[in-house]
């Protein structure tokens, strides 16, 4: 998405397994590892069946893109996405 600062951001979507926690502080620390212009910024944690599919049950890009934009919308209302 796009960033005032960075040009671009990266948002990712997870969706969590059955029966399991996840937190953005766990995803943040296993993307220690990553490059930092390869860091995803925002977290958005899915529950189970929570991935938008298409018509052919493959992952809806375009809608993914759509809640992208929708969350940094938001993020931005509240002065945490271009900071």
């Amino acid at each position: 998405m796009e960033h005032s600062v960075f040009s671009e951001g990266i948002v990712a979507f997870v969706e969590k397994r059955p029966g399991a926690e996840l937190s953005p502080g766990d995803l943040r620390q296993h993307a220690e590892g990553m490059a930092s212009y390869m860091r995803p910024m925002h977290y958005v944690i899915l529950e189970p069946g929570g991935l938008p599919l298409n018509r052919v049950s493959k992952t809806d890009y375009v809608r993914l893109s759509d809640l992208a934009k929708e969350e940094v919308a938001r993020l931005r209302a509240s002065g945490g996405w271009d900071a």
